[in-house]
């Protein structure tokens, strides 16, 4: 297809091969749930791939830039905003084929995650809500006023991250605390694997949990790598930046 925004796929995470999504504008979100990849694009584009090769573009009723879907409770959900001050837009689809396009002036939401039985989704100027259903939202008190970019939910927590280093966490998706992520650099996704959360942010920042607390706040290591270790909720971050260096020593 003429323009159309490809995907690379890996079996082995060396090897890769390409694809293409068949949408038209800059890719945005990629979830795999219930045997489905969900990818979302700018300009309301969404396509779906049993396998990550072969893809579907799917009418998703909107224009709004699509950032992340999640699955729960039978149902897709995939959040969307506009640059502009227009407000957002969901999109919901019961088999990810079909889907129904909910205006939403509340906010520009600019992610999602399911966990603990409910939907989360997350957006500009500190909204944060929750739904059970997937349709439906109840706003929920986030402690900022700024963008919230990324959310996800594992080890029986979500985990939000944004402007300024934020970072909040729940257990319900309802009663949120900010804990201290260790940097003011905003954090824009967040991910949990391996019995860890990784959230990555502007200028190539890592943070990384662990299992501990320690007592050690700083680290500079030779070579341009440094390490911080501070206290989060019941676990540790831990921040890495690779600096520019000279690696050949002239």
């Amino acid at each position: 297809m003429a323009n159309s925004f490809g995907v690379r796929t890996s079996t082995d995470g060396v090897t890769w091969n390409s694809a293409s999504s068949g949408l038209g504008s800059q890719l945005a979100g990629l979830t795999f749930a219930n045997n489905l990849f969900v990818l979302t694009s700018w300009s309301g584009g969404i396509s779906t791939s049993p396998d990550g090769v072969t893809w579907t573009v799917r009418a998703s009723g909107t224009t709004r830039n699509l950032w992340g879907t999640a699955y729960g409770n039978g149902l897709y959900v995939s959040v969307g905003q506009t640059f502009s001050t227009g407000g957002g837009a969901y999109i919901t689809s019961g088999d990810g084929v079909t889907w129904t396009n909910h205006s939403f002036s509340t906010a520009n939401l600019r992610n999602i995650a399911f966990g603990a039985g409910t939907f989360v989704a997350v957006g500009d100027s500190g909204y944060i809500a929750n739904s059970i259903t997937g349709v439906g939202w109840t706003q929920r008190g986030s402690g900022t006023a700024s963008s919230i970019y990324g959310i996800c939910y594992g080890d029986g927590y979500f985990v939000t991250v944004g402007t300024g280093g934020y970072l909040g966490t729940s257990p319900d998706g309802i009663n949120w605390s900010i804990r201290n992520s260790g940097t003011t650099t905003t954090l824009d996704r967040v991910a949990y694997g391996g019995g860890n959360f990784v959230a990555t942010g502007l200028g190539g920042l890592l943070i990384q949990s662990a299992s501990t607390m320690p007592s050690l706040l700083s680290k500079t290591v030779a070579g341009g790598l440094e390490l911080d270790l501070v206290g989060g909720f019941d676990r540790a971050y831990e921040r890495e930046r690779v600096s520019p260096v000279n690696v050949n020593g002239s």
